[in-house]
């Protein structure tokens, strides 16, 4: 017969080899079968983590949640709250998130964690256009983690802060910088550069932007969004006959594109203005 050690080994496995869904199963039949056991509480935490892996944000912060309430004095609990709190910041409830995330940074000053939960209320501040708030966390993060994996991510951030706050030469150094050094965002940095450009109407360096963006980054989720933006470009010097050449293969490439509406309407604007009336009616129909 299986002994509860046997049980919780069987789950041990798939964790480790980050089967996910097989391993919060056998959590779940080690709980079931023994709720009280001295593993129960880290079987617990190890099926909340397993959950986070798949998605299954709602379950995992109920899991932390019980296991700090089972193991209080516990090493993994400053982890436990963390990911608590991050799980509720990707569920997208944004107001608990922040409330969760202030009260770890408050109680645990000193945990290396704060790097991730400050990048997070960072972000969560440029979500509702805080740049001077975005902007302190995301250079206090950098200055006490200089070497983290978050960097990029908070240096592309301080440029989005800068734009927020109107600071557009910061904000184009930064985009500038990543884009130049390659990286995990160095194709969003490029994009972003191009609006920031646009935003500020400086059009033919915007497009230059995009174009940089369409040849050097070929396999970006971002093209979609670079193509409809120089076509906008174009646009907005009236160079009616590249605008519907850009818009047209942006809407033969994206079709299914967030920005497709408006691809075909600023296609059928360019037709009309270059007089082509019929392509201009049937984009207006599309």
């Amino acid at each position: 017969a299986e002994t509860p050690n046997d049980v919780y080994a069987v789950a041990i496995g798939p964790y480790s080899g980050s089967r996910w869904q097989l391993a919060a199963d056998e959590f779940s039949r080690f709980l079931q079968l023994h709720p009280e056991h001295a593993q129960a509480p880290l079987a617990l935490f190890f099926r909340a983590e397993a959950c986070v892996q798949q998605g299954l944000y709602a379950q995992a912060r109920k899991d932390f949640a019980d296991f700090v309430a089972r193991d209080p004095s516990h090493r993994y609990v400053p982890q436990a709250r963390f990911r608590a709190a991050e799980a509720v910041y990707l569920t997208g409830d944004a107001e608990t998130a922040r409330q969760e995330l202030e009260r770890f940074t408050s109680e645990y000053p000193d945990q290396n964690l704060n790097a991730y939960a400050k990048t997070y209320l960072a972000e969560l501040a440029l979500s509702v256009r805080d740049g001077a708030r975005a902007a302190a966390l995301f250079k206090e993060v950098l200055e006490r983690h200089p070497d983290g994996t978050h960097v990029n991510q908070c240096r592309f951030g301080l440029g989005r802060a800068s734009e927020l706050q109107g600071d557009i030469d910061s904000a184009r150094i930064a985009y500038q910088t990543l884009s130049a050094a390659g990286g995990s965002l160095a194709d969003d940095a490029q994009v972003q550069l191009g609006i920031c450009l646009y935003n500020r109407g400086q059009y033919p360096e915007a497009e230059t932007a995009f174009q940089t963006a369409l040849e050097r980054f070929a396999d970006s989720e971002l093209l979609g969004q670079a193509r409809y933006w120089l076509g906008m470009s174009q646009v907005a010097r009236r160079d009616w006959d590249n605008a519907v050449v850009t818009l047209q293969t942006a809407l033969e490439k994206y079709p299914q594109h967030a920005l497709a509406p408006a691809m075909a309407f600023w296609r059928a604007e360019a037709c009309r203005q270059r007089g082509d009336s019929a392509s201009a009616q049937e984009g207006y129909e599309q």
